[in-house]
């Protein structure tokens, strides 16, 4: 799985090389991780968005909206929570179901 300039998401195949492209942000992503199980991915971009992506299907959703470009996600080892962080140095922790975002406080700089 990877993260590109044109703010799509796309997943590969090892055996060809050939990708399966997930659309959905509207800027350069900057970072994706996957989930153990394999059944969702995270993706944080520069439109300010972190979108969670449901392999099967390869719908994406919104889960965080941060103020200022996101840049890192990390999923939970459990796949219960994404935490991403933006180039403003805010923290974001947001529900992997149901896209329930809390934003933690404390951290001061650029991420």
């Amino acid at each position: 799985m990877s993260g590109c300039y044109d703010g799509n998401v796309r997943i590969w195949n090892l055996r060809d090389g050939t990708a399966r492209i997930l659309p959905g942000h509207r800027d350069r992503v900057q970072h994706v991780a996957v989930a153990r199980d394999g059944r969702f991915a995270a993706s944080a971009s520069d439109d300010r968005t972190v979108l969670r992506w449901d392999l099967a299907s390869g719908r994406g959703r919104v889960i965080a909206t941060h103020g200022a470009p996101a840049w890192r996600v990390a999923i939970s080892p459990d796949g219960s929570t994404v935490a991403s962080c933006d180039h403003d140095g805010k923290i974001f922790l947001s529900g992997a179901a149901d896209g329930t975002s809390r934003e933690l406080s404390g951290h001061e700089g650029q991420g």
